[in-house]
């Protein structure tokens, strides 16, 4: 509420959401110019006032004097859609990550195969003269056991990684973008899990027949590097089979899968954030409602809620039909003069003089 020049009290006037103030009047504005709120006696865009920083850009301010240069139109148009990306889609990083999810989910069958065929061949050579050696034990045994701990994270992780690629490939980019956030944890266990299975082993000039014999109380190995082949080789005196283990060659293949696959999560999750994240955003209600809450909930910020703006208008209603009936004061209803110069009138209120100042003429000596 404030005052005018000429003393008068005015109000703010506060139109509805679907209508602006005109001319003194509400009014709806021009159909056909998108998703819309109102400010007062402009007919505003949403979509100016949710992109950022736009508000107190030149393109506002010469709207709002209702210049051409980049009008409102354009300007919802080009206006960032919360449940889209202008980003450009990441085409190459979504093949060669999925690509590469795929062989290391082959890499880890590849790699179970590897060492479920060894252990078949060292039970089968080995069980008549080391009873323990049974496949269930020999793949729970150091330092076998490792591969297939190796074996089955990369199945189950890129496992994840592949149902989230046929996700995507059904339509699902929302749910794909998930499942590149979880496949960042992938490499960082895979990387320590190569790591075991190299460190897990010992020379087996350290070992002698104790370590792979069920009767002997020392610690039992199912594998070593370094062996004879007269001692661990195909007819060995002490183990068979131990030099069949595979272990160089697959420990390259693992390096080198792992080493692609890091580098490929993490250079290809920032283009997928930037793409698929707007997507992300949780939403309440129609999507095609979200400028338009948006607009509201900066509007309200602006001028308050409706419930705040009827109060106000209630206050300056109040105030101003107070300021009515205190602009002039009333003129006593007995103060008439006789036309014939009669009774004086009386000045009970002591203003404007006393009864002597009353001259013929029925008006105040104000002299």
């Amino acid at each position: 509420m404030w005052f005018d020049k000429n003393g008068f009290v005015q109000s703010r006037v506060f139109c509805s959401s679907k209508f602006a103030f005109v001319n003194g009047t509400c009014e709806q504005c021009p159909a056909g110019s998108g998703s819309v709120w109102f400010q007062q006696d402009k007919c505003m865009p949403a979509a100016l006032m949710q992109t950022q920083g736009l508000l107190q850009s030149q393109n506002y301010q010469n709207y709002l004097a209702g210049g051409v240069g980049t009008a409102a139109s354009a300007l919802v148009a080009n206006a960032t859609n919360s449940t889209t990306s202008n980003a450009t889609k990441p085409a190459s990083l979504i093949q060669a990550w999925s690509g590469l999810s795929a062989w290391m989910f082959l890499d880890g069958a590849l790699t179970y195969n590897a060492y479920n065929s060894h252990v078949t061949a060292l039970n089968t050579n080995n069980v008549g003269s080391i009873t323990t050696w049974t496949t269930s034990w020999l793949k729970a045994s150091t330092p076998l056991n490792t591969w297939f701990y190796l074996a089955y994270g990369f199945l189950v992780m890129n496992g994840v990684s592949l149902l989230g690629v046929m996700l995507g490939a059904a339509g699902k980019q929302v749910l794909f973008y998930r499942f590149t956030q979880f496949g960042l944890l992938w490499p960082i266990i895979e990387i320590p899990l190569v790591g075991l299975t190299w460190t897990q082993y010992v020379a087996c000039s350290t070992l002698s027949s104790n370590n792979f014999s069920s009767s002997s109380s020392s610690t039992q190995y199912s594998s070593c590097t370094g062996g004879s082949d007269s001692e661990y080789g195909d007819a060995g005196t002490i183990a068979k089979k131990i030099n069949s283990d595979p272990r160089d060659l697959w420990f390259i293949i693992n390096v080198l899968s792992v080493a692609a696959h890091t580098v490929i999560t993490y250079y290809s999750f920032p283009a997928f954030a930037n793409y698929f994240g707007p997507m992300a955003v949780p939403k309440e209600g129609p999507v095609e409602n979200d400028n338009v809450r948006n607009a509201e909930i900066a509007y309200e910020e602006m001028y308050g809620t409706p419930e705040e703006q009827e109060e106000i208008a209630a206050e300056d209603a109040a105030a101003a039909a107070a300021a009515k009936n205190n602009t002039a004061p009333a003129a006593p209803a007995d103060n008439k003069a006789d036309a014939k110069g009669g009774d004086k009138p009386q000045n009970p209120d002591g203003w404007g003089g006393s009864g002597a100042d009353w001259n013929s003429n029925g008006g105040w000596n104000m002299l």
